[in-house]
C-alpha cells in the first residue's frame, strides 16, 4: 500500500550517532535520549541504538534534496526502536516496530501526507481521528497532529520543524509519519468484507459553518456523525476560510454531506430532518453554527 502510494522502501541501520538528539533538538532531560550504548561500536557514528525513526527518515530525505539534487522524494521503511525500562541495561531492551514514511516536494503540503496515513490505514481496516501535538521537538507544533485509533495514540504525522530542517541542511518543507505497525497489523481486517453497489441515488448537502479556532474539525466530524444517522454515509472537509467577512478569531468550515438509504430513495424531507439534528448537534457540542 505504502509502495503504491509512491514511497520507495530504504532501509537504514539501527545504531546512530548520539549527536543526532542534538540535531532533532531533542532537550537534554528528554526520555528519548535514554538510548542503550553499544559497548564496541565501529565508530562514533554507530554508538548508540536508535530511540527514534526520525532521524532516519529526516536524514534520508535531507540526503535526497542535498547530496542527490532531487527536486521530490517520498520514501518510507519498517524498522524497530529499542528502549531499556533501566540504564545500565539489565534486562533485553524493549523493540517496537515502526512504519515510517516522509516525502518532501514543492506541490506538498500536511494534508497530502495526511490523506496517504489515511489511506494506509484504510487497507488496515481503520479509521483514525487526529487530534493536535505540540510535544515533539523535532516537529511543527501547529503542523501535526497525533494519529489515534480507538482513543489509543498509534503515532503522528505532520510536518517537520523548520530549524531541524535547517539542521539537516534542508532548503524545502518535509513531511513525515510515524506509526506503530505492530499494533496496525494485530488489527487487520484478513478478509474484508464487500457491500454491493447502491442501488438509491446519493443525495448531498454542502454546508458551512462558522466555529472559534480553537474548535476542530474532527470535534465537529463527531458531532455530525452521531446524529447524521443510519442514512449519513460521509461527510468530509473541502474547505477552511478566514478573512473578510469572517468575524475575528473564527473561521468557516465548509463540510460535504452524502445521505443515502440503502432501501428507498430518500426525501427532502428526510434529508432536512437529519440536518436540522446535525446541526442543533453541532451547535451544542461546539458552538459552531450555519453560516448565513
Amino acid at each position: 500500500t505504502v509502495s503504491a502510494l509512491g514511497y520507495y522502501e530504504m532501509m537504514t541501520y539501527s545504531f546512530e550517532n548520539p549527536k543526532v538528539f542534538d540535531k532533532l533538538n531533542v532537550p537534554p532531560d528528554n526520555d528519548m535520549r535514554n538510548a542503550i550504548e553499544i559497548s564496541n561500536p565501529l565508530n562514533d557514528d554507530y554508538k548508540i541504538m536508535r530511540t527514534t525513526t526520525a532521524n532516519a527518515i529526516i536524514s534520508a530525505l535531507a540526503t535526497n534534496q542535498t547530496t542527490f539534487r532531487n527536486e521530490s522524494a517520498s520514501l518510507f521503511e519498517i524498522a524497530k526502536t529499542y528502549t531499556a525500562e533501566k540504564l545500565p541495561l539489565e534486562t533485553q531492551p524493549k523493540e517496537e516496530k515502526w512504519l515510517t514514511f516522509g516525502l518532501y516536494d514543492k506541490k506538498a503540503d500536511f494534508y497530502m501526507i495526511k490523506g496517504d496515513v489515511e489511506s494506509i490505514l484504510e487497507h488496515f481496516g481503520e479509521k483514525a481521528e487526529f487530534l493536535p501535538e505540540n510535544t515533539l521537538p523535532f516537529m511543527h507544533p501547529g503542523r501535526t497532529a497525533k494519529v489515534v485509533i480507538n482513543k489509543k495514540e498509534v503515532g503522528f504525522v505532520g510536518e517537520v520543524h523548520p530549524a531541524v530542517l535547517q539542521n539537516y541542511g534542508f532548503s524545502e518543507r518535509a513531511y513525515i509519519a510515524i506509526l506503530a505497525f505492530d499494533v496496525l497489523l494485530a488489527n487487520v481486517v484478513a478478509s474484508p468484507k464487500y457491500k454491493p453497489a447502491p442501488r438509491f441515488p446519493a443525495v448531498k448537502r454542502d454546508i458551512a459553518l462558522l466555529a472559534k479556532n480553537s474548535v476542530l474539525s474532527a470535534e465537529i466530524e463527531s458531532a455530525v456523525i452521531q446524529k447524521g444517522g443510519k442514512i449519513l454515509e460521509e461527510v468530509s472537509l473541502f474547505d477552511v476560510y478566514k478573512g473578510a467577512g469572517v468575524p475575528e478569531g473564527e473561521k468557516s468550515l465548509a463540510y460535504s454531506l452524502v445521505f443515502r438509504a440503502s432501501d428507498r430513495t430518500l426525501t427532502d424531507a428526510e434529508v432536512n430532518a437529519a440536518l436540522e439534528k446535525i446541526l442543533a448537534s453541532v451547535k451544542e457540542k461546539t458552538g459552531a453554527a450555519l453560516r448565513e
